[in-house]
């Protein structure tokens, strides 16, 4: 059960990172838009948004396996015996916190 909701922890963070990316472009682009002394209809900026964050959805979500597959190159990671369970991650891997989100969208991984 706690495997469970730490998984289901892991896909709600990766969509709040990609939430926050997308508001983050959205003020910009809102911001730029309106000192131009220009206005956006709602609709159209509400699709805009939309579609920001699903492409920030899918940025982190590379992120992740990028820094997952980096990890496994660089012998940061290793594996129980020749199975696919993670038992260790290095603590000084750069992007380890990626690597553990990875380790927690994929239970198999965990075991």
């Amino acid at each position: 059960m706690v495997d469970a909701v730490i998984d289901v922890v892991a896909y709600l963070t990766v969509g709040l990172l990609a939430e926050v990316l997308a508001l983050i472009i959205s003020a910009v682009l809102w911001a730029i838009v309106h000192l131009a002394g220009h206005e956006v209809a709602p609709t159209a900026f509400g699709l805009f948004s939309a579609v920001t964050l699903l492409f920030a959805y899918r940025w982190v979500q590379t992120e992740i396996r990028n820094a997952f597959d980096a990890a496994v190159r660089n012998g940061s990671v290793r594996f129980e015996n020749s199975s696919t369970v993670i038992t260790y991650v290095a603590d000084d891997f750069a992007d380890r916190w990626l690597v553990l989100l990875h380790i927690h969208q994929h239970p198999k991984l965990h075991g």
